[in-house]
Order: structure tokens, then sequence, then C-alpha cells
């Protein structure tokens, strides 16, 4: 009989079966790692939903902050303006740009202000206050106007004036019984109606207000400033003459204002005399217009100042602020009219107010 061979066919190995109970375990341990990480998913979602809520309340408020600062900063009385490490401007509200052009060449001269305290300069035409300083190397200039707080202080002592003024004229009433006293009233309302002078002036200059034209006689309003001006007169030794012409002599105006012109041109006319000197106060009717004359026996004027008497500022004797010719310039302009002048060292000046006359069209307002 033939022998059986052994089979070569390998065994096959029976995997090892994993216990159902482990099996149940680590899906159970699975399940539960999963609900953690859901639940701290849904957490983290909800703290993301928070924060994101959080910062958009965050982003409102400072925008409205922003907003809020960009208002001040832009209704600041001051100028401010913020000029990088390199020195490029970076920030400038709008009184900055009112008060200067802001140029490479104005930005220099502000960058050369020392930090600390305010100081004063000239730029251009303007007198300013800077302060500066820096932050994170970007400097910061304040900037302001002198000549605004002359006009905040021309403001506040209008009134006070007013009152002094009554007063002396209420002395100036009982000076004839007692007339040593003359001279003293004369030098208080001398000091009085040149502070006031000033201050309308400075007043007028920073805020011409809009004039209510109507018909003015100007030879009553040169009657009424002649006695305004003889207690100054007096006072140093001078004279004050009055020739007006007969004729009608009624222009279109506005009689305060008017009055200021007259008695800045009287007042720079005292400054230019000496002891004994003659102020002429004339009027002279032409065709269209009323010419107004002031003629003093002053020092006269230096052809060089002359193109420069009527600017903001400009004093040929700096004794006082500058203003009133200018001032008198713009309120004549006012009324279409004009002002010139011819002088000459050692011969007088002669100032002539050219206005024109009245007319129906012409008349707004209350007549003086």
């Amino acid at each position: 009989m033939a022998r059986k061979l052994p089979t070569t066919r390998p065994r096959r190995r029976m995997a090892k079966a994993l216990p159902s109970v482990e099996l149940s375990e680590a899906f159970a341990a699975f399940n539960e790692v999963a609900g953690s990480l859901e639940g701290s998913y849904n957490l983290l979602s909800q703290e993301a939903a928070r924060l994101r809520q959080e910062l958009e309340i965050k982003n409102q408020e400072n925008e409205r902050m922003r907003a809020h600062l960009v208002s001040i900063l832009e209704n600041l009385p001051c100028g401010v303006i913020v000029v990088s490490p390199q020195g490029d401007l970076r920030l400038a509200n709008p009184e900055a740009r009112r008060l200067l052009d802001l140029s490479a060449a104005t930005l220099s001269v502000l960058q050369q202000v020392a930090p600390g305290g305010e100081r004063e300069i000239d730029v251009g035409e303007r007198r300013i206050g800077v302060t500066r300083t820096h932050r994170d190397g970007f400097g910061i200039v304040l900037i302001r106007e002198v000549s605004q707080m002359a006009f905040l202080l021309a403001n506040e002592i209008r009134n006070p004036i007013a009152s002094l003024e009554l007063f002396a004229g209420l002395l100036a009433d009982s000076v004839d019984r007692h007339p040593e006293t003359r001279q003293w009233v004369d030098h208080l309302q001398t000091g009085l109606r040149q502070i006031s002078a000033t201050v309308h002036n400075t007043l007028n200059y920073h805020c011409m207000p809009i004039p209510r034209i109507s018909g003015v006689n100007v030879t009553r309003l040169l009657r009424e400033t002649l006695q305004f001006l003889r207690p100054v007169a007096r006072q140093k030794g001078m004279r004050v003459e009055l020739n007006a012409d007969p004729r009608p002599s009624e222009v279109a105006a506005e009689a305060h204002s008017l009055q200021q012109v007259f008695f800045n041109l009287a007042l720079n006319a005292f400054r230019a005399m000496s002891h004994g000197g003659v102020l002429e106060m004339s009027t002279h009717p032409e065709e269209r217009f009323l010419q107004v004359a002031f003629a003093d026996q002053g020092c006269g004027i230096a052809a060089e100042d002359l193109k420069r008497i009527f600017e903001p500022g400009f004093s040929v004797n700096h004794s006082g602020p500058g203003l009133g010719l200018a001032v008198s310039q713009r309120i004549v302009e006012q009324f279409g009219g004009e002002i010139t002048v011819t002088s000459g060292p050692g011969q007088g000046s002669k100032f002539v107010v050219s206005l024109p006359y009245q007319t129906a069209g012409a008349t707004v307002g209350v007549a003086a």
C-alpha cells in the first residue's frame, strides 16, 4: 500500500477574539472624551462670541470717542500741530491752518522753539504764542494768536470803561464849582478816551460789525467829536479848530463808527504834534463825495512809511498799538469811501476822508 505523505499547507492562525467588555469600555471612553471636547468647543464658541461682542462694543465706543476728540480738536480756539520725527506734518486742526500757512519753512520755525513754556514769535505778519512738547518722537505744537488775548481783554473792559466815562463826565460838570480840579478831570477823561479808542479799535479789527448805513450829518458829528476831544487837547496843550462848509453834509454811513474814525485821526494827529500844535478839521463838498480833512502841524511822515501806515500793527511813533488807521480805513471802505494822506517830514500831515453822499437807495436802519 502506498504511504500517505504529510501535507505542506500551514495551519491557519486564529485571531484572538477581543473580549466584548473591553470593546464596550473603549467606546464609552471615546464617547466621554468626544462629549468633553464638544462641551469645551461650545464653551469656547460662547466665549469667542462674547469677546467678539465686547470687541464690537469697544470699537463702537472708540469710534465715538475718536469722533468726539476730532470734534474737540477741530473746534479748539488754539491751533494744534503734530509733526513726525522726520519733520513732516501729520495733523493740523482748522485753527492752525487759519493762523499759519504750514509750509515746510513755517514748520521748521516752529520746530526751533525750545520745548517748555509758551514763547512768543513772529511768523510772517502774525505774532503768535507757541508751546512745543514731544511724545513718542512726535512734536506737538500748540499755537495761539497773541492778539486773541487782546480781543478778549478788550471785550471784558469795554463796559467798565463806559461807566468810568460817565462818572468822569459828571465830575467835569462840577468843575465850575471847583476850578482847580479842571486839570485832574482832563487827565482822567484823556486817559479814559484813549483807552476807549484802543478797546474799540481792537474789537473792530477782530470782529468788524456790519454797519447799519443811514444818513449821517457830518457837520453835527464833527461838532460832537470836537466836544469829545476838548479834554484831550487841553491836557496835551493843543487846540482843535473846526471849519465846516455851510452846504449840506449828509453822507451814507453809520454815526458811531464814523465818529470812531474821526477820533482815531484826531488822536493820530495829537501823537504827531508837540505842545501848542493845532489840528484843523474841515469839510469840502465835491460832486460825488464829501471830503472831511484832518490837517495837523506835526512832524510829518517819511515817504517810506507812507506806504505802510494803514497796515495793522504799524506805528510811526510807537505810542499806540497801530490799529487806529487800519480800522479807520476798513470802516470808511465799508461806507464806499476812502482815506488818503499827504505828508512829509517837518510838513505835518493831512488825512482826507471821502464819503459818498446819502441817497434814498443807501438808507438802511435808523437815521442818525
